[in-house]
């Protein structure tokens, strides 16, 4: 919930209008949520992050949690999600939902963090990966850069060489032999 809630104190023993909008969709969803037999583990993950999105909008109308300090929260978890990046950037197996999941957000709040920077978590994983793989290759850390390459997370060698050309001008072997 926290996660969701910047500033719960807050909000604390406060009341959320079941009257206003947003209480109202708060209220309906909960009693929907409460109504329905459980759900698998992943369809109820997902449900429940997006019923504290909702509830999270929610309060903020309500009780005017300032935009300053969301942009804060906003800005940590960014943080936490490229941290989590980071650290698990040879993992090729990284989705959207692999890693909302790690993180404790949904998706959808997860494509909603790299928005505003033009890019999705995606293709911002894919940069850091490519720059790693050019910082490999420049150092001389490999003999091939298709070990570069996988070692950092990339399945498809040809859409890695095709990338990796884009953002350096130069393939990843030119660069490897001009070293």
């Amino acid at each position: 919930m926290l996660e969701h809630v910047p500033n719960a104190e807050r909000v604390v023993c406060r009341t959320l209008s079941g009257q206003s909008p947003l209480g109202q969709i708060a209220r309906t969803l909960l009693a929907e949520i409460w109504s329905i037999e459980p759900l698998p583990q992943q369809q109820g993950e997902r449900l429940n992050a997006a019923f504290l999105d909702v509830l999270s909008t929610a309060l903020d109308s309500a009780f005017a949690l300032t935009d300053c300090k969301r942009e804060s929260f906003q800005t940590q978890q960014l943080k936490r999600v490229k941290q989590y990046l980071l650290s698990n950037l040879p993992d090729a197996g990284l989705t959207v939902e692999s890693i909302a999941q790690a993180t404790h957000v949904s998706p959808r709040t997860l494509n909603r963090l790299f928005a505003p920077h033009g890019t999705t978590v995606i293709r911002w994983l894919w940069q850091q990966r490519l720059a790693a793989c050019h910082t490999a290759l420049l150092k001389g850390r490999a003999r091939q850069a298709s070990d570069v390459a996988l070692s950092m997370g990339f399945t498809n060698l040809s859409h890695f060489s095709r990338a990796f050309k884009n953002a350096y001008g130069v393939s990843p072997q030119q660069l490897l032999v001009s070293e």
